[in-house]
């Protein structure tokens, strides 16, 4: 009986939930159950959401992995159905139950491990020399085989469950950070918008004003010429009027002084009337919006830079930091420095006073000239670890824990951390913006003259980082500039 039930239990784990038949082309889901083809097929086609008809865990596409292993089991235990009944027909009319040895009529009731079967007390002769045990103990024996090989199975689905599940996160996450960035790029447009709504609401006022003091004028010296029209109109009538009414010689001596009257009074009360003209330039409008005040702009292109300064106790003693703590300077005077000074000594450089563990952070330094210089952040382990600050491998491809953009030679740029390549600068920047946004895990550097990207460094940083600075050597006075903070 108990063997029985152990392999009434066995035989469970070969049946479908949903059509309780033996697997027909078994799959299994991402959530580790079985299930026919088949069925889950026709299980999903009736439901809007994918899900595990056991488990009710719901997935995002229609997926699953055929089980070959499983199947394999089942198509020998169909086998071993098909050849009992075979095996049934050809015996007696009285069926031998399955369980009875077919030669003997016992109880199977041990286990060959050699032959692998089934046999009765009766049997062990017939398998001279062969090791038997129980058929409980065979029946676990096979459970502990089946556990053998599906332990691994196991552990590789978890571990794909677990893939999946950080995948999807990840999906999620970068949805998130896609749709502020979006919104980002909106919010930054619409300022950008309102500033430009704004200059143009001013230059069309400012155009209209000028228009509008310009044909005030014209109209006011128009009304002018009508008037002085109307009154010359009128004289002109009163003149030849008494020409008309004094025709005799007599009264000729009267009219001759009335010309003359008139005439002297036109000199003297008649006003100068000239013509008022006044051209619209249209390229003096066109030229403003390129040449006008943009200093609303500024909040918008040019970033809030933080507040960085040098330490002077990590200097190199040829390099000069000035008093304000903004500049540094190559000199060829060696600068004394106390002993205990964590300063370096071989590559001539210099840190940021204050560290950043979180948050946004931007400085802007002045390069100007300068043929030679490196900037970049690195961090406080590299920082403090022993004798680093003496090492000038502290940026060689073969150190970690840095990112910085060197310029050398004048005319060739590198991106640099534990390796080094060349970036192309396509013009070369007097001004450079360095960029570290440490939650995201980014520091970029662009040139801050024409706001052109120069590098970007994608890290996750674990620990505080330092500004990185150096003005480097000037062997043949061209590089003689110092770096300067703003």
């Amino acid at each position: 009986m108990a063997c029985g039930k152990h392999t009434e239990d066995y035989m469970q784990e070969f049946i479908c939930p949903v059509c309780l038949e033996l697997f027909n082309v078994p799959v299994m889901l991402d959530c580790g159950h079985h299930f026919c083809k088949v069925c889950i097929d026709r299980v999903w086609d009736s439901i809007k959401d994918v899900s595990c008809p056991e488990c009710r865990e719901v997935f995002p596409v229609r997926k699953y992995t055929a089980n070959r292993l499983l199947g394999n089991q089942i198509e020998r235990v169909r086998n071993e159905f098909r050849k009992n009944e075979e095996l049934g027909k050809q015996g007696d009319e009285k069926q031998i139950p399955e369980e009875l040895c077919k030669e003997h009529k016992r109880k199977q009731e041990l286990f060959c491990k050699e032959d692998e079967t089934l046999v009765c007390v009766m049997c062990v002769l017939n398998h001279s020399g062969h090791h038997f045990i129980s058929g409980e103990e065979a029946l676990r024996m096979y459970q502990d085989k089946v556990k053998t090989v599906t332990s691994p199975l196991e552990s590789q689905l978890n571990d794909l469950v677990e893939l999946r599940k950080k995948q999807m996160e990840m999906i999620s996450d970068s949805q998130h950070k896609i749709f502020t960035v979006e919104q980002d790029i909106a919010s930054w447009f619409a300022r950008l918008y309102r500033i430009l709504q704004d200059k143009e609401k001013q230059l069309i006022q400012q155009l209209k004003e000028d228009a509008a003091g310009m044909q005030m004028e014209m109209e006011e010296n128009l009304r002018e010429i009508i008037k002085q029209t109307t009154i010359l109109e009128k004289q002109i009538c009163d003149v030849q009027s008494k020409m008309g009414q004094n025709n005799s010689l007599l009264s000729m001596k009267e009219i001759q002084e009335e010309i003359e009257r008139f005439i002297k009074k036109q000199k003297h009360e008649a006003p100068t009337l000239t013509l008022v003209t006044h051209d619209l330039y249209p390229g003096i409008y066109h030229q403003l919006p390129k040449y006008n005040d943009w200093t609303e702009f500024d909040s918008i292109f040019r970033p809030v830079l933080s507040s960085v300064t040098l330490d002077r106790s990590t200097a190199h003693p040829n390099v000069l930091v000035s008093v304000g703590k903004n500049i540094a300077t190559w000199t060829p005077i060696v600068q004394w420095l106390p002993s205990k000074m964590e300063h370096f000594d071989d590559g001539f450089y210099v840190l940021g006073s204050n560290g950043f563990t979180s948050g946004k952070h931007c400085w802007e330094v002045e390069v100007g000239s300068k043929t030679d210089w490196i900037l970049g952040v690195v961090t406080e382990s590299v920082c403090k670890k022993e004798g680093i600050l003496q090492r000038e491998e502290i940026l060689q491809e073969s150190y970690s824990g840095y990112w910085a953009v060197k310029h050398q030679n004048g005319n060739v740029y590198y991106a640099t951390d534990s390796r080094c390549k060349v970036v192309k600068v396509k013009r070369k920047p007097h001004k450079i913006w360095v960029f570290l946004d440490y939650d995201s895990g980014q520091l970029s550097f662009y040139g801050a003259d024409s706001m052109s990207h120069i590098h970007s460094f994608k890290e996750t940083f674990n620990e505080k980082v330092y500004p990185l600075f150096s003005p480097w050597k000037d062997t043949n006075g061209r590089n003689a500039v110092p770096l300067k903070l703003q």
